[in-house]
């Protein structure tokens, strides 16, 4: 497994402002043998990182990426899943080259977060 963590999302950490925790897993096309993605497709997942960012803009905070067995999952924090649904229908109608699946629940304790080290 591997974490990128943005240590810096620990200031607002179980704040009320941000109580509902949204992952977004990508499924690895094609993992190398030890469940990684490759060159070409990494390229592609720093793209779609790229439009998650952008579509959650004023909305979440990108807290992690983890690489894990075939896939790689965005974990963000929000305070109000209203517009989770019509950034979930933007990014499968923008994304070509995978799969998006998302998620959301409450967390108001990041125990997620936390769990990865933060």
């Amino acid at each position: 497994m591997f974490v990128r963590l943005n240590t810096g999302a620990g200031a607002v950490a179980g704040s009320a402002a941000y109580g509902i925790r949204v992952g977004v897993a990508i499924p690895l096309r094609n993992p190398r043998p030890d469940g990684l993605p490759d060159e070409v497709e990494s390229e592609q997942l720093q793209s779609i990182e790229d439009a998650l960012i952008a579509r959650s803009s004023g909305h979440a905070i990108l807290v992690a990426v983890i690489t894990i067995s075939g896939m790689r999952e965005f974990v963000f924090y929000t305070g109000d899943g209203d517009w989770i649904p019509d950034f979930h229908q933007q990014m499968m109608r923008s994304t070509s080259s995978h799969e998006v699946q998302c998620m959301a629940e409450h967390d108001p304790g990041w125990a997620v977060y936390h769990h990865l080290g933060g």
